[in-house]
């Protein structure tokens, strides 16, 4: 009979890069040989396959091919997973002597090299490293953030891997704010095990406004070629910053004394409390109310001009409710929200409310005739006419009959002045007028009211 010997394997492996971007293809070359006689395996079909090892243990196959029964070479194009993250893999030859073999088997059979073992071990097979080189992803847990001049704000940017989104750690995180303009540098940052890079930032001396927050990981393609080791193209991602900073006010002008029911102007400007010399870039809307009466708005969404600057016509009574006499406090404010930029704040101002005074119901309201020792009735009601028409009581009211003042009277609980006259004997005959006067108060406006006789 015959008697078949069989040989084993050796074999030279390369591959055509190192370090391979994800989804781009390489190859895999060398060849097999007889590594008593050192020739070539001619004639010999054989199937090959690439399988690449990952760290948990598994294996894909990624490529296969078959070797050159004329040369005894072998040259497979292998491409990249695209779900792999950055590392080096280990990248073994299968070798099928036994598929395509003759009858009888084949002549040759992958063993192991090693000296001789109980149990036999299992063969070695072909094998070369292979660098896969993948890229950064970075994101922002928020894409806007707003913060307030002087106040701390954290910024967190987390890193990963694209082909996996893995976390990636050890990745070192460039903050770089007002980017495209100033690119000024805050902080860099290393990731953690999770990923993250957090960065505690205190905005101070910065105008208020929108700035771009650069988030980058740059290239990091230095490793060499060792299993653990990655190389991955940087990234970035880009947040939207809104610097605030609080308001104050510059009141140029405001009365110290008002009349109830007629408008009265205030000038001034809202400034930037940060930087009272640095002009507002946007305007921003206004209330104004009286602290004792909160209820009622006087003023409401007044606009400012671009710079901050206004002038104010501001009524007194908004809900024709009548207005309180005496000594109010003026509340402008800034309303919240009305800029993206610039947050509320208040100025408060003591103004003097003057009443308005009148009289009403007044008797005799049309002329009479009256003889020289008779004697005469007058009476008037005065009330405040700005609120509401309410009587005025325990107030001195004089009279002046023709050419003669009479005692004063005070007015009554309803507000009524009543007066009893007798004319003397020796009074000029004729049409005379009475004027009934009250000289008005701290806080209320003097008036008048004549009745001709």
């Amino acid at each position: 009979g015959w008697l078949r010997t069989q040989a084993e394997v050796g074999w030279n492996i390369s591959v055509g890069q190192d370090w391979n971007h994800l989804g781009t293809t390489t190859y895999i070359y060398g060849d097999l040989f007889d590594p008593v006689h050192l020739t070539p395996i001619l004639d010999n079909d054989s199937m090959l396959t690439v399988l690449m090892f990952l760290p948990n243990g598994n294996a894909l196959d990624i490529a296969y091919g078959s070797l050159n029964n004329s040369t005894g070479t072998f040259n497979i194009s292998v491409t990249m997973p695209t779900n792999q993250p950055s590392n080096v893999y280990d990248f073994n030859l299968g070798v099928d002597f036994d598929v395509l073999a003759q009858v009888g088997g084949a002549y040759y059979q992958l063993v192991d090299l090693t000296p001789p073992s109980d149990p036999p071990q299992p063969p070695n097979f072909p094998s070369v490293l292979v660098g896969i080189e993948s890229e950064f992803v970075v994101q922002s847990e928020r894409a806007r953030v707003i913060v307030e001049m002087n106040n701390s704000v954290f910024l967190n940017a987390s890193v990963f891997d694209i082909a996996d989104m893995s976390n990636v750690s050890d990745a070192t995180v460039e903050f770089v704010f007002d980017y495209g303009n100033t690119n000024l540098t805050i902080g860099t940052i290393v990731s953690d095990a999770s990923g993250n890079a957090s960065l505690s930032w205190t905005p101070s001396g910065i105008s208020p406004g929108y700035y771009d927050l650069r988030m980058v990981v740059h290239d990091d393609l230095t490793d060499g070629l060792s299993i653990g080791n990655s190389r991955r193209v940087g990234n970035d991602t880009i947040v939207n910053i809104t610097i605030q900073v609080n308001s104050d006010f510059r009141v140029d002008s405001v009365p110290n004394t008002i009349t109830a029911g007629i408008n009265f102007n205030v000038l001034g400007q809202v400034l930037d409390a940060d930087n009272g010399s640095r002009s507002l870039i946007s305007a921003v809307a206004l209330t104004a109310f009286w602290l004792e009466n909160p209820n009622e708005t006087l003023i409401e969404g007044y606009i400012t001009s671009q710079n901050g600057t206004f002038n104010m016509s501001i009524p007194t009574d908004t809900l024709n409710n009548g207005t309180v006499r005496g000594q109010k406090t003026l509340v402008i404010s800034v309303l919240e929200g009305s800029s993206p930029f610039y947050l509320t704040a208040s100025t408060q101002h003591g103004i003097l409310v003057m009443g308005v005074s009148r009289f009403e119901n007044l008797i005799p309201l049309n002329p009479i005739i009256i003889n020289r020792g008779e004697q005469v009735n007058i009476t008037s009601k005065l009330v405040e006419s700005s609120d509401m028409w309410q009587p005025l009581v325990g107030y001195d009211v004089g009279i002046e009959f023709h050419e003669t003042w009479l005692t004063p009277t005070i007015t009554d609980g309803e507000g009524f002045a009543n007066f009893t006259h007798v004319i003397p004997s020796s009074h000029p005959l004729g049409l005379i007028s009475v004027n009934i006067v009250f000289n008005g108060s701290s806080d209320l406006l003097s008036t008048n009211a004549n009745i001709g006789r």
